[in-house]
């Protein structure tokens, strides 16, 4: 949020920052300040964020809470957009298969085919669900090499 510009009476309206969210706060404010007003970009970096290695962000819990936070909050908004829905729903169940919790895990990833059938990689990870915890986060890392070659 260094670069976010919003008039106050749009923040009030709002509601503000979610204080009881463990991560996201300012993601999850803009979701909420999209629904009544329009929002810009400036495409172009204006600041640059160092990551401490103590920081939130590395916090598998807190990503796991507030992520499912998040989309239970906005569920109903969100099914005006069934693949962004879920792509949500994709990655908190993502996140509980790489958590350990292999049921929750298929919770999510059935509701997110049941809003997309076409997203293939929550195919992928319902099926992957079966290698247990320790196979699913194989897996999953080897995606991400794969991906980030």
């Amino acid at each position: 949020t260094q670069t976010l510009l919003v008039r106050r009476t749009a923040l009030d309206a709002a509601g503000g920052f979610d204080a009881e969210l463990p991560r996201f706060q300012d993601w999850e404010l803009m979701m909420r300040l999209s629904r009544h007003h329009p929002i810009g970009c400036v495409d172009e970096p204006l600041v640059i964020v160092h990551t401490l290695p103590d920081a939130i962000t590395h916090d598998a819990v807190a990503r796991l809470r507030a992520r499912t936070r998040i989309v239970e909050r906005h569920t109903p908004w969100l099914a005006a957009y069934p693949r962004i829905l879920a792509e949500h729903l994709y990655a908190v169940g993502h996140l509980h298969a790489l958590a350990g919790d292999t049921a929750s895990a298929r919770h999510w990833l059935r509701r997110a085919v049941a809003v997309d059938r076409r997203l293939l990689k929550a195919w992928a990870a319902l099926a992957l669900t079966g290698l247990g915890t320790a196979g699913y986060a194989r897996a999953a890392r080897l995606r991400g090499q794969w991906r980030d070659a």
